[in-house]
């Protein structure tokens, strides 16, 4: 599936023996050779739309996070200031993943250049790419650039920090309240350190939550293993929930990569998945199938499970596809559980021949890891396939034994999907028009950033949709924002920090969201920061 090409043959060898992406590679010191491997991936790498692996000497120094919380309004605004040092002797890029809370958007963002604080100016996702790459690859100067692949992640890009020197940058998040808890934004991929001096700094301000227990420096950018949410029976095997009641009878088969990754996942959460088989409709029949082969080992119980051999890494696709074609006398349902691989160990084009027919299986991927799933990120698109952001047996037995298919506006499976790839929707809360009459508060920007995710997902990507979310200075998967030195870089770009483009308003706020479209992806990780008073392309 490499192509022939060798990088790709190697990148795919180390993660099949050690169970790690490349990117997790140790970074070996520099070589005399200019081409030596550190030099290899930064020139693939630097400006491109990847995290990638770790660079030399950059560290996150400082971080502060001050919340305005509106109760009035039910919304918070949150700005995050973030600080990078470079000890190493050449300008270096940062790169992170930054997971959003729900119902949230980045609204502003900042970059202090030589000293000024300035604004970035805001466009259509690939007008921003351009010029930041244009600057990254040919004229090496100070942009900054934010982009979202999804509603709820955002990547971070800034270069150079300079050598031996520092880079500061400030984002703006507004968000819906969830009652009242305040859940803030979290690095979730990073391809820098942490200071061992860092101390995440936080400040709340308004009437609204009073107590925080913050998550430490290290959680915050490596969040716990994901894919559950803990549940009354999640520790041992015994559980008296009763079946999902109204739910169709389905031959579940839960396939489990062998990989390093998933061994502790499997032996810490039996219960859940004893749990599971509990919950099943009568007559449904499970089966469990270790993806390491082809042809996967099937077995009939938990007990066998944990006998399996567990070691490096699984490219489990084969084994998904093999599943996927079986016909059984019920609906056909896969439970996918799987650690992160790089895009080179696998090859999509057998599942897209699954999965693109009508009748193909429900699947439902857990990640049990933070990392790259390019396999779940493939099949987004199809209507059957699901992502499970913190999963409960519950809500994993409704999606799975659900008689149709989620409708919008929360009267499918778990109240909360949509039929778009099976992932979580970005807007659980709806923003009245009336909303947008002040366009510059916290409730006219998240109703713009609604009306914008409701074309997104219909699939009308139109340059005035782009337009409209590049006005209101919203990051959404159609528009980004950049930060760059010099009037004449923005002139050329067709950019200006001073001036939003003109608001188009396109009509695209009463759109249903259909199949096919590009479905929102989370990487599922539970590692944003929560304070609590009394308690949620293609």
């Amino acid at each position: 599936n490499d192509g022939g090409d060798p990088l790709a043959r190697a990148r795919r060898t180390y993660y099949l023996l050690t169970g790690q992406p490349y990117t997790a590679a140790p970074v070996p010191p520099p070589q005399v050779n200019i081409m030596d491997r550190n030099d290899l991936l930064k020139i693939e790498e630097q400006g491109g739309e990847k995290v990638g692996s770790k660079v030399d000497g950059v560290t996150l120094e400082s971080s502060l996070l001050e919340a305005q919380v509106e109760p009035q309004t039910g919304t918070a605004k949150t700005l995050w200031t973030m600080t990078f040092a470079n000890s190493s002797p050449e300008g270096q890029e940062a790169r992170a993943t930054v997971r959003l809370p729900e119902n949230a958007v980045i609204s502003g963002v900042w970059l202090w250049i030589k000293g000024e604080k300035r604004p970035a100016a805001f466009g259509g996702k690939a007008q921003v790419r351009a010029a930041y790459e244009q600057v990254v690859k040919i004229e090496r100067r100070d942009p900054l650039l934010v982009t979202a692949t999804d509603p709820r992640r955002a990547l971070l890009q800034c270069f150079p920090v300079p050598p031996k020197g520092e880079m500061q940058i400030q984002l703006e998040v507004t968000q819906a309240l969830d009652g009242n808890s305040l859940a803030l934004p979290a690095l979730t991929d990073t391809n820098f350190t942490q200071s061992a001096s860092l101390r995440h700094r936080i400040k709340v301000t308004g009437s609204g939550p009073e107590q925080a227990s913050a998550l430490t420096e290290a959680q915050m950018l490596q969040p716990k293993p994901v894919g559950v949410t803990p549940g009354p029976n999640n520790g041992g095997a015994e559980g008296k929930n009763p079946p999902i009641i109204g739910g169709q009878e389905v031959d579940l088969a839960v396939a489990i990569d062998t990989t390093a990754d998933a061994k502790s996942w499997v032996f810490a959460h039996r219960g859940w998945l004893a749990e599971i088989e509990k919950r099943l409709p009568p007559g449904s029949t499970v089966r469990y199938a270790d993806t390491r082969l082809p042809q996967p080992t099937v077995a009939a119980t938990l007990t066998d499970v944990r006998s399996w051999r567990y070691a490096g890494g699984v490219d489990g696709a084969p084994a998904l596809a093999t599943l996927g074609k079986r016909k059984t006398a019920r609906p056909s349902v896969v439970l996918w559980i799987h650690g992160p691989m790089p895009e080179e160990a696998t090859d999509l084009h057998p599942l897209h021949l699954v999965w693109q027919e009508n009748d193909a299986p429900r699947l439902l991927g857990v990640l049990v890891k933070p990392g790259p799933d390019p396999v779940m990120d493939g099949l987004a698109g199809y209507k059957n396939v699901w992502v499970k952001d913190d999963a409960t047996p519950e809500n994993v037995v409704r999606t799975a034994c659900a008689s149709d298919s989620p409708k919008p506006g929360g009267q499918g499976a778990d109240n909360r999907e949509v039929p778009l790839g099976g992932r979580w929707a970005g807007a659980t809360r709806s923003f009245s028009p009336s909303d947008s009459d002040a366009r510059d508060t916290s409730l006219g920007k998240l109703h713009a950033w609604s009306k914008v995710l409701s074309g997104w997902y219909a699939g009308q990507r139109t340059d005035d949709l782009a337009r409209y979310a590049a006005s209101r200075r919203l990051v959404t998967p159609i528009s980004g924002a950049v930060v760059l030195e010099s009037a004449e870089q923005y002139k050329r770009n067709g950019l200006d920090p001073a001036k939003a483009p003109d608001d188009p308003n396109p009509q695209v706020s009463s759109l249903a969201p259909e199949p096919g479209a590009l479905a929102l992806l989370i990487l599922a990780l539970p590692g944003a920061l929560l304070l609590r008073r009394r308690k949620q392309d293609r």
